[in-house]
This record gives C-alpha cells, structure tokens and sequence, in this order.
C-alpha cells in the first residue's frame, strides 16, 4: 500500500518544513561551516570524502526534505516488499532463512572494514593468545578460537582476518534477521521500515566485519528480543528468551543489565506461578556459564584465569597495579579530567555520548524527548513497558562506563542504543497516525543511511581524507597517559 494521499497534508508539509531545518544544520555541521562543532567526531563523516560525494549526498538528504520523494519512495519500498516474498517474510522457511543469512553475510563481509581503529588490533592479539578474557569471556573465547583454526590450517596473517571477518559478518547477518522478525512486534506490521531504521546508522559498520566482539552480541541480544517479543505476543516458549540472555550475558556482561527485562517478562506473562517462572528461567539463562565452568576451571588455564582475575579487580577498582586503566567515570569534586578521564556528565563527557549515540542510532534519542511530553506513552503497551525495562538499565550503564578510548570507543555502547532504537521505534509507530509514521520513517532511514552509516562504512575501507579521528591508522594505547604525545594530538576531539 502507498500513502492515503493527502489525508493529512497539512500536517506532512509541517514535517517536510521541519525536515529541511534539520537538513540544513545537519549539512552545516558536515561541512565544517560551524566552527564550534569542528570537532564533532559523530558528525563530519562527510568530510573523509571528496567534493563530489558530498555534493551528491547533501542533494540526495535535500531531496527527503521533499513530500513527493517520501511518498514515492515509500510507493517503491511496498512494491518491491510486495513482489518478494522473502522481503515480507524473512526466514517464514528454514531454506529460505538460511539463505537470506547467507547472502547478507557475504554482503557485510564484501564491505568489512579495511582500517583498524581502537583496540581492535589488541583485542585479536590478546585473545589468540590466551583462552578468554575479562570481561568479555565469551566474545574473546570465540575470537580465540577462530584464530587459533585458522592459524591451524596455516593461513596467512590475511587469511586469519580475513576468517574472524567472515564470523564477525556472519554474525551480524543473525542480527540483522532477528532484528527483523522482532520488527514485526514493534511497528504495526512495519517489520522490515523498523529494522532498517535501527541498523541503518553505525550498526552497519559493527556488522561489517568490525574486529571486536559486539556483533557477536548484538546478534545474542536482538535474539533475546525477538523470542521475548514473540512470547509476549503469545508466539513461542519463555525458556527462549532466558536462554537468548544467557549467551548474551556470557559473550559480555553488559547484557546483565538486561536482567531486570527478563524478570518482567516472566512475571508479567500470563499463566500460573509466575515467581516460579522467574525462578526456572534465571535458570534457564545461567546454562551457558556453568556448561564454560568447566573450561573456566581446566588446570589448563591458569594464565587466563589469573589474568582474569587482575581485570576483575581493576573493574571493581581493588587492584595494587599503578598503572590500572580506570574503568568508570569519575564523581564530582576534584579536579578536571584529562582526555578520557571523564567527569560524569562533564562537558567532555556529554561531548562523547551524543557523537557516540549520533553515530549509533541518531534519531532515536531525539525522537524519546520529543515523546518524553507524554511519559504515559513509555508504559502504555506491553511490549513499551518490557522495552523501557531494558532500556534503562542500559542507559544507566552507558553513563557510568568510561570510554577509555574516547571516539575510538564510539561503538561501546551499541547494546544499549539497540534496545534505546527499538523503545523509540515503537513509540513512533504507537504514537503516530500510519500516514504520518510512513514520512517519518523514509525520513529518517534515508538521513540516517546518508548522515552516518554508509558513509561510516565506506570510512572503513576506501580512500579517504584525514578528517578526523576515522582516518588515523596510528592508534596509540599511549593516549590513556595524560603526558602522551598520542593524546595530545586526539585531544581537540575529545
């Protein structure tokens, strides 16, 4: 189905106005034209590109701006869904569903990154190099693991990248079908508009073969929040999503905030004894950890536990190590942070967290507040009420997490703008009457796939310019030093 045309014509030009301002701020910011957001790391990705591409994408942006483009493009997108079984239904069938994975996995893998930034090149060597590590216990055993096989059938150091990629991918194609499938839930039918307006930003470069474990858990949480979704709706059992958090949990602890979102989907399930439920499915979700118990415990493993055991205490803040990187952000009182070494809710601080956010999912937040007016709205569905129980715990560790690389850290928090898109997806479609949703979310896939992700994702592999923090191929650890050379020259974008 098109748009009812004209129904409410009054009310999209409104939104076409109000598109065009954004338009030219977001442009305005891109373009270096304001010398105060000069060093908004989240919003010059234009920069990194020649004269032409940012022509072409400023028109392209300019012409969403446009009523009679959203309505085409929306005609165009229902047509095509329309023709294509496997776009109205991914996955309806196991043939059809794996090769749908398939096919997107070889798509991100084509596009995977070519540059290295943060602690990518770390993380690999730290985790071929011992069985797990702490934190992310499950995220680095898997990495480890496909190292350490790849290196057995004697590939090349390309080679090796080149297979973690193909996982990285493969796991971010799961992601991308259980997004989705958990679409159907959240939009009124809207599943694949809502799936490409969560991954339609910075997500895109996560999946792309980003080395770092969060495509793995990303793919673990947005299991977790289809089957949850699917049970809320009466589709499916509970012992699904418990076993979906497990995983999650195991690959990174992050997903413990999503604990509190369990508990309330079981209690609030129809049905008999619901404290047993809840009971049987913290359970269910502590399966993964104790069947690793054992390798955590192997006489075999001494080195990684040890090493484990000093990153413990460094996250808890007991370690004897003078050199221990702080993990979290620091209290008011004191003097000013340097670099990274936020002070909660500091200039800098804030700095981070909306380039981050921006990069990850950049209507979502904005989208919240203007929603926040009515707060009824964030408990008035079953479905709002479980996505707000998830989101805030998130959202409370995303403010206390230090991110210790600053914008090379920008993907940090990625669990938390994922369920942050997902409540904010909902609401728009809940709140929105269907002509008016349709604008929005041609709108704001169309700005979020031009402003962030495809030109974050072509940053990973083509030439650039040497724009900003994207383009250094020097990552220095060294920059965690107050007196380091390497912050000195990250320090205008902190």
């Amino acid at each position: 189905m098109g748009f009812p045309m004209r129904d409410n014509h009054g009310r999209e030009t409104l939104i076409s106005l109000a598109v065009l301002g954004i338009w030219g701020a977001l442009v305005s910011i891109q373009l270096g034209w304001l010398p105060w957001a000069r060093h908004a790391w989240g919003y010059n990705l234009w920069q990194y590109f020649p004269t032409w591409t940012r022509v072409l994408l400023a028109t392209a942006t300019l012409a969403l701006c446009s009523e009679r483009v959203r309505e085409t493009l929306w005609a165009l997108a229902t047509n095509l869904c329309r023709r294509s079984a496997c776009l109205r239904a991914p996955g309806t069938t196991w043939p059809a569903g794996l090769l749908l994975w398939v096919v997107l996995s070889f798509l991100l893998w084509t596009v995977r990154e070519q540059r290295f930034l943060g602690d990518s090149r770390i993380l690999v060597w730290h985790a071929s190099n011992t069985q797990f590590l702490f934190p992310d216990v499950g995220a680095t055993f898997l990495i480890g693991s496909v190292v350490r096989a790849a290196r057995g059938l004697a590939l090349l150091h390309e080679g090796v990248v080149a297979a973690l990629q193909g996982v990285v991918s493969a796991s971010g194609a799961l992601m991308i079908l259980c997004t989705w499938r958990a679409g159907r839930y959240l939009g009124n039918g809207h599943g694949l508009g809502i799936a490409l307006l969560i991954l339609s930003g910075g997500f895109l470069r996560i999946l792309a073969g980003h080395l770092e474990v969060y495509a793995f858990v990303l793919a673990a949480a947005a299991a977790f929040l289809w089957s949850s979704l699917a049970f809320q709706s009466g589709r499916g059992h509970w012992a699904t999503p418990c076993l979906a958090l497990g995983f999650a949990v195991w690959l990174h602890p992050s997903a413990l905030a999503l604990v509190p979102s369990l508990v309330f989907l079981l209690h609030s399930a129809e049905g008999s004894r619901p404290l047993k439920r809840v009971v049987l499915g913290l359970v269910v979700a502590s399966l993964p950890w104790l069947l690793f118990a054992p390798v955590l415990l192997s006489a075999s493993h001494h080195d990684a536990l040890e090493q484990s055991r000093e990153v413990f205490l460094q996250v808890l803040g007991l370690s004897d190590d003078p050199k221990t990187v702080h993990r979290w952000v620091r209290g008011w009182g004191g003097g000013p942070g340097v670099g990274t070494d936020y002070v909660f809710l500091s200039l800098p601080h804030l700095k981070y967290l909306v380039n981050a956010f921006h990069l990850l999912c950049a209507w979502a937040a904005p989208a919240l507040l203007l929603l926040v007016s009515r707060p009824t709205r964030f408990l008035s569905t079953p479905t709002a009420r479980f996505l707000t129980a998830a989101s805030l715990p998130l959202v409370a560790y995303a403010l206390v997490l230090r991110p210790v690389w600053g914008p090379f850290d920008w993907d940090l928090f990625s669990l938390t703008a994922l369920f942050v898109a997902s409540l904010s997806a909902h609401l728009l479609a809940s709140a929105l009457p269907e002509t008016t949703f349709q604008h929005t979310i041609v709108w704001l896939v169309g700005f979020n796939l031009l402003f962030v992700g495809l030109p974050l994702v072509a940053a990973g592999f083509a030439p650039i310019h040497a724009a900003g923090p994207f383009a250094t191929e020097t990552f220095d650890p060294g920059m965690t030093d107050p007196n380091s050379a390497a912050l000195a020259e990250i320090a205008p974008w902190l």
